[in-house]
């Protein structure tokens, strides 16, 4: 079984250094040091992952679906229907609309600000204001989003390099127990052993020591 780090979950990007091919001991002595297995722990940079762009978006979603409640309050009171404001301008539901992904959702908001804007005459200035407010949340969705498919890129590029290298450790630690193997074959008995094998902790008979604390006499 391995025991090497890629085997426990930790981000470490291993590195191989002195691994033979053929997965042999130094032949003339067996027992000789062996070349380190050297890491690399350098973890994937933060730039690399996606992760922190995509909080960012989801911040700028909340505002833009705040920006859909604050418009669908206010065109009612410019005689839109109160049940969906946002219907004579062929848009779903207010709830309809902030169900939809990021970036559908910002496009819906962006047609309807330019629909409520060409009717400018005949609507409120905060009917107009709450129009161009969800159109600016809209904008700052689309921003958000744009560095999200190059950070993707990016992170996939990082990890397939790493488990490139990944590959190469497993390979080098399967052939230094192959290698220890042919040494033991060779005669020197109990290499393997001392490299690869642990020996379970004994567990401590709590209960019969207890009993024979008992029965000593005091």
């Amino acid at each position: 079984m391995c025991d090497g780090p890629c085997c426990h979950g930790t981000k470490v990007l291993p590195e191989v250094r002195g691994a033979t091919a053929g997965g042999e001991l130094r032949a003339a002595n067996p027992l000789a040091p062996l070349p380190p297995i050297r890491f690399n722990r350098t973890p994937l940079k933060r730039s690399e992952k996606p992760c922190a762009q995509q909080e960012k978006v989801a911040d700028a979603d909340v505002d833009q679906d705040a920006s859909v409640d604050t418009l669908a309050s206010v065109l009612p009171a410019d005689g839109l229907p109160r049940q969906n404001p946002f219907k004579p301008f062929g848009v779903p539901a207010p709830n309809k609309v902030k169900e939809v992904g990021y970036a559908k959702e910002a496009k819906i908001l962006l047609g309807l600000e330019k629909a409520i804007l060409k009717k400018k005459a005949t609507l409120s200035q905060q009917s107009l204001d709450a129009a161009k407010a969800a159109g600016n949340a809209a904008r700052k969705v689309e921003s958000a989003l744009k560095p999200i498919t190059k950070l993707e890129k990016t992170r996939a590029d990082a990890m397939a390099k790493r488990d490139a290298l990944e590959q190469a450790w497993e390979t080098a630690f399967a052939s230094l127990k192959r290698g220890a193997k042919v040494a033991e074959d060779d005669g020197h008995r109990g290499i393997h052993a001392a490299l690869f094998e642990r020996a379970a902790p004994a567990k401590k008979k709590a209960r019969a020591r207890k009993a024979d604390q008992a029965s000593a006499p005091a």
